[in-house]
């Protein structure tokens, strides 16, 4: 994943968080974590980790319950529901309409070509498409960012509310 930070730096940053508290604060407890040892503040952040690392692994064929369509199926799902939910509706819509179109006849490698995009920071995908800044070298030549430009300067969003609210219903995001 791409994603800036890893699962690693991530578990070790919330015992870190909890230490440096306490340093802030002119050492003793960190804030929240009074009469945590330092043994325990460490295995908070491996825990986190651990739980961090669950959290981002997609579930294998056999814990996918019988009906869901398998593996592929339902990461194509979970694909078009992280495009959908940014969290910025510009970008939401973007994703969005694009992976109801695009992501149900993907192969598995444009699947994960997309899925290294939607990895990125929200603002960043908007930057990268938009050419407002560049795309990081790893992201320059792929394929799905090259497809997804194409296909946001040929469906451009301002042209007045009623055609927002259209391209927003067609993205069944309303």
């Amino acid at each position: 994943r791409t994603s800036g930070t890893t699962p690693c730096s991530r578990g070790r940053g919330a015992a870190r968080a909890l230490s440096d508290a306490g340093a802030r604060r002119g050492g003793g407890d960190p804030e929240g974590a009074q009469g945590l040892t330092p043994d325990q503040i460490r295995r908070i952040g491996e825990r986190y980790q651990a739980l961090w690392e669950g959290h981002l692994r997609h579930k294998t064929d056999e814990e996918i319950p019988e009906g869901a369509g398998g593996a592929l199926e339902v990461r194509r799902r979970r694909t078009i529901y992280r495009s959908k939910q940014r969290g910025w509706l510009e970008v939401d819509t973007l994703l969005g309409s694009f992976a109801e179109k695009f992501v149900p006849d993907m192969t598995l490698e444009e699947l994960e070509q997309y899925e290294v995009i939607l990895e990125q920071e929200t603002i960043n995908v908007f930057n990268f498409v938009s050419g407002v800044s560049p795309a990081p070298e790893d992201l320059r030549d792929n394929p799905m960012l090259l497809r997804l430009r194409e296909y946001a300067y040929s469906r451009p969003a301002g042209t007045g509310a009623e055609g927002y609210a259209a391209l927003k219903a067609e993205a069944k995001l309303t």
